[in-house]
């Protein structure tokens, strides 16, 4: 339900792993700098700062030698650390920007389904009055009309809120975006693509690794999303909810 994955959001931890990481990276960034004083401090002086003897060469080398090893360690830990938290970063906005879908997706279900109950109730009303037949014929006609149309428009908006539910629990591991872009992008697509002329949509759909889709019919024209009708965006929506449940479920049996 929405409840369950809004609270699975506010207890995700990844906000607080980002922040320990932020924190490791400004230790090894101190200690880098602490090895370059020891670098330098031996470079340029003969004589211990604390006891005052002299320090000798050899002994001097040793150190130097020292402090740049653990240099290059903290180097590398540091480039490491810093590719986590640029990916942890991305994920955390993707994150967010599919919990701002859901909870708009949920806002307007929310709204259909309380105009629906009201053209109900105005359904209800006019097949008690006794006015003109032929008003209230036509007056049904029109409200039955807009509740289809509603309806169809719950419906739609019901898929997309599992696309988003869907793609949330799939983002919400770690890591998981570099793996569905290595191992599942190219399956994503066969899938997308085999749903879409199951239904009948004979177009060439592809997902590119910013998960940005471009449309291509028979005659290799390009389209967007919006330029297709409803029932049509319909038969997309299905397609990559399919893809989505497959993807998830592949996902499931690996772990």
């Amino acid at each position: 339900t929405i409840k369950k994955l809004m609270d699975s959001i506010s207890g995700d931890k990844t906000a607080q792993t980002l922040e320990e990481w932020r924190g490791f990276q400004s230790g090894i960034e101190r200690k880098m700098m602490s090895s370059e004083d020891e670098i330098e401090f031996y470079e340029k002086n003969d004589t211990c700062s604390t006891c005052n003897q002299e320090l000798g060469e050899e002994h001097k080398s040793k150190m130097i030698a020292e402090h740049h090893g653990l240099m290059h360690e903290s180097g590398v830990a540091l480039l490491k650390l810093g590719h986590k938290i640029v990916d942890l970063e991305s994920r955390l906005v993707q994150v967010s920007k599919v919990q701002t879908a859901i909870t708009t997706n949920q806002n307007q279900i929310q709204a259909i389904t309380s105009y629906i109950t009201k053209l109900k109730d105005q359904i209800e009303k006019i097949k008690e009055r006794e006015d003109d037949i032929d008003e209230k014929i036509q007056k049904l006609k029109d409200l039955k009309s807009e509740l289809k149309s509603c309806l169809e428009k719950r419906e739609k908006l019901s898929i997309q809120k599992q696309l988003y539910e869907t793609a949330y629990v799939l983002l919400k591991d770690t890591g998981i975006k570099t793996r569905i872009i290595k191992q599942y992008l190219p399956i994503m697509n066969k899938l997308i693509n085999k749903y879409l002329a199951s239904m009948d949509f004979f177009v060439s759909f592809n997902l590119d690794e910013k998960f940005e889709e471009k449309i291509k019919s028979r005659h290799r024209d390009e389209f967007t999303y919006d330029s297709f009708s409803e029932g049509e965006k319909m038969r997309i929506d299905l397609a990559l909810l399919f893809t989505w449940r497959t993807i998830a479920k592949m996902k499931n049996s690996v772990n």
